[in-house]
């Protein structure tokens, strides 16, 4: 895996991960000392096509987006992790 960061000059910094394919895997965004703020995993189906995404915040995971096909039309579906409610349902523009 290829590892890129980005240092912003605020002395927060962003982790990009790269899998095989040179397709971005996860970025995390990591405060002053080093803490995460946000880090966000991507998945991909063997196309290479994203098929979703988590998100975490300080560490906790709080929302998932979900790439899914509904009515012949491709939607992102975004969840909260902690209760499994639907909370918004959005047409991918592609």
């Amino acid at each position: 895996m290829r590892h890129e960061i980005t240092k912003w000059d605020d002395g927060t910094t962003t982790e990009y991960m790269f899998n095989d394919a040179h397709i971005c895997a996860k970025v995390t965004d990591k405060d002053t000392n080093g803490d995460i703020i946000t880090e966000i995993t991507y998945f991909y189906d063997e196309k290479g096509d994203i098929k979703g995404w988590n998100e975490s915040k300080r560490g906790n995971l709080s929302r998932a987006y979900i790439v899914d096909v509904l009515e012949g039309e491709k939607y992102v579906l975004v969840y909260d992790i902690r209760n499994g409610q639907m909370l918004e349902k959005s047409l991918l523009d592609v």
